[in-house]
């Protein structure tokens, strides 16, 4: 995997996520609402669209949908071209899988560390699935991959938790094909920007690329954002 290229898209980023659509969107660098909440956008294939949102973390969904979650942890969905009323509970961190499932990491520590417990949205309500990390991403079949606070990867599936997997890291992002990618820890430019690795089914093999965000699309091209908060997408 050494030596992807990558091109620079237009616009600037915190965060970013591709839906099983196709669709990046991102929390840009435009403060919006309460402090830590930038506006939240989606690329039309020409430029970003605002779509009037603030938030903190942001995942894709299918056919044009999106889940947020803000400074305050509340949570929100982009459906029908327009955000819902806050759902209930709080989350640090959102992700939705190819079929529109919802999991988040809640607002809640679930250990001295610093992690937050895994849920899973019925429609109805949030179910527990034990555990917990800082970030996470679900695959394609519907595994979630979570990173805890000390960088150790983890999977559930099945009902069943697996890990810690080889390596560390601080983002961990997911293609609809299947792929998984990981922003790693060790540094590889001076401003901050660590290594990106892709998941070959037993270890992580490098890129060449760097970044603080990842996720990636159906195509499995990875999507980054860095520490400058430029946004690149692999070729």
């Amino acid at each position: 995997m050494r030596g992807l290229q990558f091109q620079q898209v237009p616009g600037l980023a915190h965060d970013i996520s591709v839906g099983p659509d196709g669709t990046p969107w991102v929390i840009g660098t435009q403060p919006r609402g309460n402090q830590g909440n930038f506006g939240i956008l989606f690329w039309n294939g020409r430029n970003w669209t605002d779509t009037g949102g603030g938030g903190l973390r942001i995942a894709g969904g299918p056919n044009g949908t999106a889940c947020t979650c803000n400074s305050a942890g509340t949570i929100h969905l982009w459906e029908r071209g327009a955000w819902s009323p806050a759902m209930p509970g709080g989350a640090i961190d959102v992700t939705v899988g190819p079929s529109g499932q919802i999991c988040i990491l809640g607002n809640e520590q679930v250990s001295q560390q610093g992690d937050y417990g895994l849920w899973h949205w019925s429609g109805q309500q949030w179910t527990p699935l034990g555990g917990g990390g800082v970030r996470l991403a679900m695959a394609s079949d519907g595994a979630v991959w979570v990173l805890n606070s000390n960088g150790e990867i983890w999977v559930y599936a099945r009902q069943t938790w697996n890990g810690p997997l080889p390596g560390a890291g601080i983002d961990i992002g997911t293609g609809a094909d299947g792929s998984v990618w990981l922003i790693g820890t060790n540094q590889v430019s001076p401003t901050g920007d660590r290594g990106l690795y892709r998941w070959n089914g037993h270890d992580w093999a490098p890129t060449g690329g760097g970044g603080l965000n990842v996720s990636a699309g159906p195509d499995g091209r990875p999507w980054v954002t860095n520490a400058n908060t430029e946004i690149y997408c692999g070729r």
